[in-house]
Formats: structure tokens, C-alpha cells, sequence
């Protein structure tokens, strides 16, 4: 049974993952929305559970057997992707809204990646090498 300190303790998590959501991804509000809705599931295993015994394994099961969640986001038009896998097909939560759109993000987001954080490293390294 989810008690009350323990629903507490759930929207707390929600909101905590939707706060690193929007700093992660600041424009991006069905991300915020989906990642509020895994952190307010994360604990649903305590309703079934017999005093919380076995609550993430069971939590586990009930959120892999949800839809959304159990819908793969590797698309066959993933195997062609030039990003070669970097995103994994992304989030199936965010996919299954809209793929297109989670495609362009990751695009963006790689691009930041090396451009951002890997080439100023490996600068750095060659300049230390020479």
C-alpha cells in the first residue's frame, strides 16, 4: 500500500525529475511531462506489494508492461541513422509521440556534444601531446 509519507516521497522524485528535465532540455515540455510521470511511477510497486517487499521489482513489471513504456523506440530507419546508434532510438516514452521530432533533438544534441565538450578535450590533449 503507498502510505502517505510515501506518496510524499513520490511527487517529490516526480518533481525532482521533471526540474532536471527542464534544465536539461529547456524547451522541450512533453520531456518535463515525461519525465514527471516515470519518477511519480517509479514507486507504484508499493501498492501491490506486501509491505513494500519486493515494491522496485514489482514497480519494474508494472511499468514494462504499460504501452507506452513497453513500445521499442528503435525504428528500422534507426539502422541508417548517421549518429550510428549514439541515441539508442531514444526514449520510448518520447517517441512514441513524436519520433521526427526526437530525432531532430538528438541530432542537435550530438552536435553539441562534439563540438561543445569532445573537441575542446581532444584539443586539449593534442596541445599537452605537443
Amino acid at each position: 500500500m503507498i502510505t502517505d509519507e510515501r506518496l510524499t516521497h513520490i511527487i517529490k522524485v516526480a518533481r525532482t525529475a521533471q526540474r532536471l528535465a527542464e534544465r536539461l532540455r529547456p524547451n522541450d515540455k512533453e520531456f518535463h511531462e515525461d519525465m514527471f510521470l516515470l519518477g511519480f511511477v517509479h514507486d507504484v510497486g508499493y501498492e501491490f506489494s506486501d509491505g513494500g517487499k519486493f515494491h522496485s521489482k514489482i514497480s519494474g513489471e508494472i511499468v514494462e508492461n504499460v504501452k507506452m513504456f513497453q513500445r521499442s523506440s528503435f525504428l528500422p530507419k534507426c539502422w541508417d541513422c548517421p549518429l550510428g546508434g549514439y541515441c539508442g532510438g531514444g526514449c520510448s516514452v518520447s517517441c512514441y509521440t513524436n519520433q521526427d521530432r526526437f530525432c531532430h533533438e538528438e541530432f542537435e544534441n550530438f552536435e553539441y556534444l562534439i563540438q561543445n565538450i569532445i573537441l575542446p578535450i581532444i584539443r586539449i590533449k593534442l596541445h599537452e601531446v605537443s
